[in-house]
């Protein structure tokens, strides 16, 4: 029962010390990526402010993310999204991280959030 039990204190340390219960700015930008990454369009506009949906529109805003998921298919997908810098300031944050490709390549990215419903969402750049 000690074994279990010391098994399942482990288990949790690892996942917090690997930030994978992360949900702040950086962690949202990272989740938006990845669903645009695996085609998951509806998914990653859930990640979007409803006042960016309303200012793009929805449909401008699914041919917006097409396209970007073809930008990162052309380059083998998302291997791996790391956080450089991340400002919070109210309710507002700047995730600034880096994109690294399948293909060997990588992109920096610089990421507006504001907070809705007690939630980290993209915001439109100003």
């Amino acid at each position: 029962m000690r074994t279990k039990l010391f098994a399942c204190v482990m288990i949790v340390a690892l996942f917090s010390a690997c930030s994978l219960f992360r949900s702040g700015p950086a962690a949202t930008v990272i989740a938006f990526f990845h669903a645009v990454d695996d085609g998951e369009l509806d998914k990653s506009i859930d990640y979007v402010s409803q006042a960016f949906v309303a200012q793009m529109g929805r449909q401008k805003l699914t041919g917006a993310l097409g396209e970007m998921q073809r930008q990162i298919k052309s380059r083998g997908g998302i291997a791996s999204i790391t956080t450089d810098a991340e400002t919070v300031t109210g309710e507002t944050a700047e995730v600034r991280s880096t994109i690294h490709f399948k293909n060997g390549t990588s992109q920096p990215d610089r990421t507006k959030l504001q907070k809705e419903n007690g939630t980290w969402r993209i915001a439109p750049s100003k």
